[in-house]
């Protein structure tokens, strides 16, 4: 019987040293939520909605001013063009207008106003239309021209 107790000791024993060996990892319940951390995490929240919505509204300000400001530029240019396109109407009729002016004291034999009259036509030579800009050309070898040619002699009679 001693023996058996012996035996029952030391199993007893083992059980108690292999018991509180255990490696098993128990789960860690977190502690329930206080009411004061609740309403701070609550706030958090709030706080967080609060900065997206007004990071929305920013957005959404911002978009409708780039909008507004893109709007008036366009605005802006069409009406640059439009009193660009009147500018250089009126001045390629002023030109066609010199240019005739030119032509005729060429005929005339008025070279010194032609000339003139030319040099304000060339003035304005990048604005003009490519048509215009030929019949420059065209105007400025025809009195080079009536400049290099010699005098005719007059006829005895045509005074």
């Amino acid at each position: 019987m001693r023996i058996g107790l012996m035996v029952g000791g030391m199993l007893l024993s083992g059980a108690m040293v292999v018991g509180c060996n255990s490696t098993e990892d128990k789960p860690v319940v977190p502690p329930a939520p206080s009411n004061a951390t609740q309403r701070n995490v609550d706030k958090a929240q709030d706080a967080a909605k609060d900065t997206m919505d007004n990071a929305a509204d920013a957005a959404k300000n911002a978009a409708n001013k780039g909008k507004d400001a893109m709007n008036d530029a366009v605005d802006a240019t069409k009406d640059a063009a439009n009193q660009a396109a009147d500018s250089s109407s009126a001045m390629v009729k002023e030109a066609q207008a010199k240019l005739d002016e030119a032509m005729t004291y060429i005929k005339e034999n008025k070279l010194d106003m032609a000339d003139k009259a030319l040099t304000q036509v060339e003035k304005m030579k990048d604005s003009l239309t490519p048509a215009l800009q030929t019949q420059l050309a065209n105007a400025r070898k025809m009195l080079d021209t009536a400049r290099n040619a010699p005098a005719m002699p007059t006829m005895p009679g045509n005074k």
